[in-house]
């Protein structure tokens, strides 16, 4: 028979924390974030936070913030040489865009990626260690949102850009997506990756600079048509498009 220690442990066992992610198809799956690209629209340095678990990496999207016919775009984008890429784009100009310089991303493995824009430039952080970085274009590496005119549309999961509709869909799971207004620094991005363990954001050092969190599946909701999810922080929900109830996954990190 078990010992008395054994029910107290069951009973005195606190709730797990993380208990789902968003399965996304690759074909038209994709999280509507408008509202959190109006909430940082002023911002001049920030960070952006998301854990990814890819199931067949292509070039993707895993955070887009796009136009609809300015020409003007920032972005997180994985793609099929298991690099990961960040772009900025204003009016048609690449502002800037790096890469990490070794491998950063692998099919059926969760990576955690931080984008942080200090305002001299951008650092990308993986599994919250600062990585090797290679340089593209660096027209102006202190660009951020306040810089750029004609951002209308935030995605997760995928880009809306220059009348290119929704395109650049993610295969594979999307998992605790946030947003500060500040740059967040190295153990502080450690913090976040928590030891692969995600950590609440709410919960986090610099949680009175964050703007939205996205906890992806935890206590959001399905109304036969689309998910809501609930912005954790400010009143910025997300709205999914093309997703079905069967998209809330219990593979996490």
């Amino acid at each position: 028979m078990p010992s008395p220690f054994f029910f107290q442990n069951i009973l005195t066992r606190k709730p797990k924390f993380n208990k789902y992610s968003f399965l996304f198809d690759g074909v038209n799956e994709y999280i509507d974030i408008d509202n959190v690209k109006t909430a940082l629209a002023s911002t001049t340095v920030g960070t952006w936070t998301v854990w990814v678990k890819p199931l067949a990496i292509s070039n993707m999207v895993l955070i887009g913030f796009g136009d609809t016919d300015a020409n003007s775009l920032i972005q997180i984008n994985p793609y099929t040489d298991f690099l990961i890429y960040c772009t900025c784009i204003n009016a048609g100009t690449t502002q800037w865009q790096v890469k990490t310089t070794n491998a950063a991303i692998s099919n059926g493995v969760w990576v955690h990626i931080g984008l942080v824009q200090d305002g001299v430039s951008p650092v990308i952080y993986i599994n919250g260690v600062a990585v090797a970085l290679t340089w593209l274009y660096t027209t102006n590496k202190t660009i951020w949102f306040n810089n750029i005119a004609g951002l209308d549309n935030g995605r997760i999961g995928s880009r809306s850009f220059n009348n290119g509709g929704n395109v650049l869909f993610v295969n594979g799971n999307i998992d605790e997506v946030g947003f500060f207004n500040t740059n967040l620094s190295a153990a502080q991005n450690l913090e976040i990756y928590n030891s692969g363990k995600p950590k609440n954001l709410l919960a986090h050092s610099a949680s009175t600079n964050l703007v939205s969190y996205f906890r992806m599946g935890d206590r959001d909701t399905f109304d036969g048509t689309n998910w809501t999810l609930y912005d954790k922080k400010g009143t910025n929900n997300g709205t999914s498009a093309n997703m079905e109830s069967g998209d809330l996954s219990v593979v996490v990190p």
